[in-house]
């Protein structure tokens, strides 16, 4: 099974991505299995911008998924004492 779209298609995927991205994230050692296709590539990389922003590319090469998901953070907000 592999796409020609290589971005997640719609906000299930991405849903399911992140879901991914939180086991990950738990338990980096262990294989995570592809939201798209169920295969044992799927890889997660974080490039987060903490504390602007979460982002985590995330491929499979099995389905060819191939893009990146971004979480904006809230900036803290200054008390201006």
């Amino acid at each position: 099974m592999f796409r020609r779209d290589k971005k997640l298609a719609n906000i299930h995927e991405i849903r399911e991505a992140l879901a991914k991205v939180q086991i990950w994230r738990r338990a980096p050692s262990l294989p995570i299995f592809c939201p798209i296709c169920d295969a044992p590539e799927f890889k997660i990389v974080d490039r987060s911008a903490r504390p602007y922003a979460e982002w985590y590319a995330v491929s499979c090469g099995h389905c060819g998924i191939d893009d990146a998901i971004s979480i904006p953070l809230c900036p803290q907000m200054n008390s201006g004492n």
